[in-house]
């Protein structure tokens, strides 16, 4: 454990060890909690002001991604074993381990695709997996241990991009070959046939109003939720070319869009016109700050370097390159967590690990 302030980071401080190589370390997003994995299964949870873990879980070999609450009451962990996807979820509360549920998810679908097609909604009571092929499950948290999840079938051929549930939790969408949105109080699926391509990207509007979906087609279009769902959207943007990932504003007004080989543009919802940010070529994904003042879009430039660009959103001005080193590899942001409260950025490079930048500095 290192401490960290302005002057600097702290001497090593060792809490303990695991026997197994170690494999998934997290925080609880207060920092009240830290959790670790190993290979043989082994899951020690500590408070990092102490010394010696706190409690301790034989969990399953193969643990891919940890994740505690904000509460700090619970740990999700998910598991490939044998080619098969696991998700075991934990109550830690009042220093006790409990086992709430165990979903077994399928078969696994890459290093990227395993944790596309799982999600919770924003309650975190209900557990989704989409694919393999054109079926969805979703278990209840609240359900019998052994209850089945409830199957959803979108009529596809193929679901390869995961879904979102609403802020609501009143609908969940899914993407792959279409855009279908499921009514969660209803059994059966609308399926929206606008798009002629892949849908690579779907999010709710903030107040679930709302949502927005991007293709390989390089067309955006969002579609009202509110009464009947319509079969034509309420608002389209071409970008002609193949969009990658797509952002929607904190308030709602705008969509922030990144292309393959055009990139990235914010888009009023109003029918203003969409605006070009800086001379970007191939993006990969975007995020909008907590305010909604800054964009920050991972791409390349005409250097052919990944790199973090920040825009002010107003003036469309670069206030920031950011760059951990010099890498021509992804970069992952994500949409709803990359800007951290105190405004810094956190990002995955992918031929360097995690970063916390600033910025403004």
């Amino acid at each position: 454990m290192f401490e960290m302030s302005q002057h600097g980071m702290s001497d090593a401080r060792i809490l303990g060890r695991h026997e197994g190589e170690g494999r998934r370390i997290v925080f609880d997003p207060e920092g009240r909690l830290l959790a670790t994995s190993s290979s043989d299964g082994r899951i020690k949870i500590w408070t990092p002001d102490e010394i010696g873990s706190q409690l301790e879980i034989d969990g399953p070999s193969g643990i891919d991604h940890l994740e505690i609450s904000s509460s700090a009451s619970r740990l999700e962990a998910y598991a490939v074993e044998g080619g098969e996807i696991t998700t075991w979820v934990w109550s830690i509360e009042d220093g006790r381990v409990r086992l709430l549920r165990r979903f077994p998810c399928g078969a696994e679908q890459g290093m990227f695709g395993n944790f596309l097609t799982l999600g919770w909604d924003a309650s975190r009571t209900r557990f989704a997996k989409s694919g393999p092929g054109d079926l969805v499950r979703i278990w209840t948290l609240s359900a019998p241990a052994g209850a089945d999840p409830i199957e959803l079938k979108s009529g596809s051929d193929f679901v390869a991009f995961g879904q979102s549930f609403g802020p609501t939790g009143s609908w969940l969408a899914t993407a792959g070959r279409n855009l279908a949105l499921w009514p969660l109080d209803g059994p059966y699926p609308w399926v929206l046939p606008e798009h002629t391509n892949i849908v690579s990207s779907v999010q709710f509007a903030p107040d679930g109003q709302w949502l927005a979906s991007g293709s390989h087609s390089g067309i955006a279009r969002v579609v009202p939720l509110a009464g009947e769902v319509p079969v034509t959207s309420s608002f389209e943007y071409d970008g002609s070319a193949y969009i990658q990932d797509t952002a929607v504003s904190p308030d709602g007004s705008r969509l922030l869009v990144g292309h393959e080989y055009r990139g990235a543009v914010i888009v009023p919802l109003n029918g203003d016109p969409p605006s070009p940010l800086g001379s970007l070529i191939h993006v990969y994904e975007v995020a909008w700050s907590r305010d909604g003042r800054l964009a920050a879009v991972s791409a390349w430039g005409a250097d052919s370097q990944t790199k973090i660009y920040v825009f002010d959103t107003d003036t469309l001005e670069e206030t920031a390159t950011l760059e951990p080193e010099e890498t021509a590899g992804w970069v992952a942001l994500d949409a709803k967590r990359s800007f951290l409260p105190d405004g810094r950025i956190m990002a995955a490079f992918y031929s360097s690990g995690l970063w916390v930048l600033n910025p403004s500095t």
